[in-house]
């Protein structure tokens, strides 16, 4: 329950509003498939350590058959006041390890971000 952990929290908190539970282990992950109004979505969150994030969301991306363009991604940002959110399409890590595995995963950058200040 730190800071660092608001993505993790962001997602478990969009999967209780759209009632779907996070307990499938699998893909060195823990997901769940729901839907987002009319949309399909799965709900991942990476087991591996964060600076190899990459792994678990290229399995599960692999998987699901989603492409990069599918990825939302929600992340800890230290440049963000605590709280402010920011939607940010493409880019580099800004520093984040977690970001980079996925970017060097997924062979590029073009996935959209939601960042939360902390």
């Amino acid at each position: 329950m730190t800071r660092h952990n608001i993505g993790f929290l962001a997602v478990d908190r969009l999967a209780k509003v759209n009632r779907t539970p996070i307990r499938t282990k699998r893909f060195k992950s823990l997901f769940g498939k729901g839907w987002i109004d009319s949309q399909q979505a799965v709900f991942a969150k990476p087991m591996t350590f964060m600076n190899r994030s990459g792994e678990a969301v290229k399995r599960v991306a692999d998987f699901f058959g989603s492409t990069i363009d599918d990825l939302v991604v929600l992340h800890d940002d230290l440049d963000l006041p605590f709280g402010r959110l920011r939607f940010k399409q493409r880019g580099g890590d800004g520093g984040h390890q977690g970001v980079r595995s996925i970017i060097e995963r997924m062979g590029g950058n073009n996935f959209l971000r939601l960042k939360v200040g902390i």
